[in-house]
């Protein structure tokens, strides 16, 4: 039996569309290229760092998948788009309901790292089309080519969206369980 999760079309939205304008941030920015190429430096990649990182997210994405189907839970990589979520934003940053010191320190972190979730989208569909400008990629960590630049540079995105959805759910305020 799958447990469906309630998407927000709000988080949705404030995810899709920092990345229509990180694709045109990309177009501009393949457009404006140089012709003169960069000289690549092998010493400049992270190869095997990155190969390391995708075996352990591997690893964190089957043990998440296990954890919700043991635990009959929506999978955890939907929980930063749900509509659970957005609610728990709207009462954190709403923080002058119940007004106090750690409630602006709360709002303030979960600005910080909102900043990230939504920056990371941005980025990652900046590099779809900018990575095709060779002198993008060449001594990207995971280039010079545009397939190793760009999964290395998305792999990173994915670790520091998740990290930072992990952060916001210790952060942002608890809501009261529903009966």
């Amino acid at each position: 039996m799958a447990i469906k999760t309630k998407l927000s079309p709000l988080i949705l939205s404030a995810v899709g569309l920092p990345a229509i304008i990180g694709l045109v941030a990309g177009i501009r920015i393949y457009l404006d290229r140089s012709q003169e190429l960069v000289v690549n430096d092998p010493a400049a990649n992270a190869i095997t760092v990155h190969l390391v990182l995708a075996a352990l997210a591997i690893i964190a994405a089957v043990l998440a998948l296990r954890w919700s189907k043991e635990h009959h839970k929506p999978p955890l990589f939907l929980a930063p788009f749900s509509r659970h979520a957005e609610a728990r934003v709207k009462a954190t940053l709403f923080f002058w309901r119940n007004f106090n010191l750690a409630g602006i320190l709360r709002c303030l972190a979960t600005l910080i790292l909102l900043y990230l979730l939504l920056w990371e989208p941005f980025r990652a569909a900046m590099q779809i089309v900018a990575a095709l400008d060779p002198n993008f990629t060449a001594n990207a960590w995971g280039g010079p080519s545009y397939l190793g630049a760009s999964l290395a540079h998305w792999l990173d995105g994915a670790l520091i969206f998740y990290a930072a959805a992990g952060l916001l759910h210790l952060v942002m305020v608890k809501l009261p369980r529903r009966k």
